[in-house]
């Protein structure tokens, strides 16, 4: 098994894995994984097994105290300077 960093192009495997964990209303798009992808690429972990992903774990940085929806909406709040991180 290795972890390493998302790649761009790694966006369709990312969202084919948010589509077979989430429901249909709570899985990010394709589109806001690209999103994200732009926004914070250094801020996506994945784990691969014999080249495969299987998992990935994401998150913003931001100066806001608490998580909310918008953040997922607006991939664009990512702040790398700031001082917490929401996964």
């Amino acid at each position: 098994m290795e972890i390493r960093n998302a790649v761009f192009s790694d966006w369709k495997a990312l969202a084919e894995i948010e589509r077979v964990c989430f429901p249909a209303e709570e899985a990010a798009s394709g589109d806001s994984i690209r999103e994200r992808l732009s926004c914070f690429p250094d801020h996506f972990w994945l784990l691969s097994d014999q080249g495969r992903i299987v998992s990935f774990v994401d998150g913003m940085v931001t100066e806001e105290k608490d998580l909310t929806d918008e953040m997922y909406e607006r991939p664009a709040m990512h702040r790398e300077e700031g001082s917490g991180a929401y996964l």
